[in-house]
């Protein structure tokens, strides 16, 4: 077996996991837009929201926003970043478990 297709379950890992801090950076930067009460008429704000919101949509049912200090803290996305930092390590775990370790 050639050593690039022994490396290839590294790079789909670095690749997960790349993925996963991405969408977790996603929701941090909206979690800090919503507590500054960013205008969500400007377009960059804007579109930052609207590539959270389906991360975040499955998470708002279970809890609701709350303020204080009259700044919006979005609980349903500080779930979203726990829920899927969750997933992300149980997926790394599953797949350590069924791939074998890259020697070189």
């Amino acid at each position: 077996m050639s050593d690039k297709l022994k490396a290839l379950p590294v790079i789909i890992v670095r690749l997960f996991r790349a993925a996963g801090g991405l969408v977790e950076l996603l929701l941090f930067i909206r979690l800090f837009l919503k507590f500054t009460a960013a205008n969500p008429d400007a377009p960059v704000v804007g579109l930052l929201y609207q590539l959270s919101d389906s991360l975040v949509s499955p998470f708002s049912p279970i809890f609701s926003d709350i303020y204080i200090f009259n700044r919006l803290i979005e609980v349903p996305a500080i779930s979203a970043m726990a829920g899927y930092a969750i997933l992300m390590l149980i997926i790394s775990q599953l797949w350590k478990l069924f791939t074998r370790p890259y020697h070189r």
